[in-house]
């Protein structure tokens, strides 16, 4: 019911547990929200929590969701130049759901299996992104793919490289390595 998420396709009921104290000018906020359970367009992701605490204009939340799945963490530091980083990591498991919510037909054989971490930093209005992947494996329509090594992702300012990325199933295999300047010229 928070009209600030309706853009957004995920839907969860929680309970939430704030207390604090300080001065506007300077904080210091305590939280914990208990997830009960979270849609992802309409596919069940499942249960988790968050915690956090808001001290010296610094915000620092911990998380864990899809019933274990995934942890991640995060900070913000409010200041002249705002800066913030992300950690998030994906045990092993499977994640159809992150599929089938950009589907508009859900198939039947539809499986997503994935085990890594996504790392994200930002200053201002700049970020950078690191992932790294050990598995990455999906059916649908009757094609399977799974990677043969590492899926190594990375993109600074404006600027997405391809490290390393190798899937194949039994109809062929995909392998592309390489980077590409947004707006401005790629090299793949």
């Amino acid at each position: 019911d928070l009209a600030l998420l309706n853009k957004y396709p995920v839907d969860a009921n929680f309970s939430l547990d704030m207390k604090g104290s300080g001065t506007f000018k300077d904080p210091h906020m305590k939280f914990s929200i208990k997830i009960s359970e979270s849609y992802f367009k309409d596919f069940l992701i499942g249960k988790g929590y968050i915690k956090g605490e808001l001290k010296d204009k610094k915000l620092s939340v911990k998380g864990d969701f899809l019933e274990g799945m995934v942890a991640a963490d995060a900070g913000i530091f409010f200041s002249d130049i705002l800066l913030w980083d992300v950690n998030m990591e994906f045990k092993k498991g499977r994640y159809d759901f992150l599929l089938a919510g950009f589907l508009k037909d859900v198939p039947k054989d539809l499986s997503t299996s994935l085990e890594g971490n996504i790392k994200l930093k930002g200053k201002k209005n700049k970020f950078s992104m690191n992932s790294k992947f050990s598995l990455v494996s999906f059916s649908l329509y009757g094609y399977s793919f799974k990677n043969n090594g590492d899926i190594v992702l990375e993109f600074t300012e404006d600027t997405f490289k391809i490290k390393s990325l190798s899937i194949s199933g039994r109809n062929g295999d995909i392998t592309a390595a390489g980077a590409m300047k947004i707006g401005q010229n790629y090299n793949l």
